[in-house]
């Protein structure tokens, strides 16, 4: 008993050592997001897009961030999914659940909640892997729904609508039971997807190639 005894306060002694995961709500009011991509004229998504965020914990990396939201009366994106990529391999992380490990996407206008309006997690906080509480910042990524269900498959599909928002700043909570601000409360405002070019095999190739090593790569703050 004696032998296992120091054993034993090593391992308390780990517990509690990694780092927490931060609380985030991933969530937004009605007519946030608009499809331009479907029909002639811009109209408020009701099922039609899928979406997530990327985010950063650093001031000088979201600095860097040059582009504004994808406007609701726009023919065409600020930015195409190509140069996301480049972002998330220079200091951007895609949104990822600790609990269940998978990416954090939702569809707008489902499951009885408003059009242009989206709720991860059924409006409830989650884990943000690799966060703590404190201010990140975030850029809300948004695609045609038919093109698939995670950011991978939105890039190298046929469909190619895409938009993204602002840069919001949001404030991560340390427990699930402290109120999170959903990302309107944050300072989202409404943005569009629309139509983007379709890229060549070889740039869809090397967009899928740079994605599968970030996946590979370990989580980084």
């Amino acid at each position: 008993m004696r032998r296992l005894l120091p054993l034993c306060l090593l391992l308390l002694a780990g517990v509690g050592t990694g780092r927490a995961q931060g609380y985030v709500n991933f969530s937004a009011t009605k007519n946030t997001v608009w499809d331009d991509f479907t029909g002639v004229n811009p109209v408020v998504s009701s099922g039609t897009a899928e979406l997530t965020f990327m985010w950063t914990a650093s001031s000088t990396v979201a600095a860097a961030w040059p582009y504004g939201s994808t406007a609701t009366n726009s023919a065409s994106s600020s930015v195409g999914f190509g140069t996301i990529v480049s972002y998330l391999a220079a200091g951007w992380s895609l949104a990822t659940n600790q609990v269940t490990g998978g990416e954090a996407d939702v569809t707008t206008g489902v499951g009885g909640i408003a059009v242009g309006s989206f709720s991860y997690n059924g409006g409830s906080t989650f884990q943000l892997k690799n966060s703590s509480s404190g201010t990140i910042y975030t850029v809300v990524l948004a695609w045609d729904k038919r093109a698939g269900t995670t950011f991978a498959q939105a890039i190298n599909s046929v469909y190619s609508a895409q938009g993204v928002s602002g840069l919001i700043t949001y404030d991560v909570k340390a427990t699930s039971s402290s109120p999170a601000a959903t990302f309107t409360g944050s300072g989202l405002v409404p943005f569009s997807v629309v139509k983007a070019p379709e890229p060549g095999i070889g740039a869809a190739t090397g967009l899928g190639a740079t994605l599968l090593a970030l996946r590979r790569r370990p989580g980084r703050r």
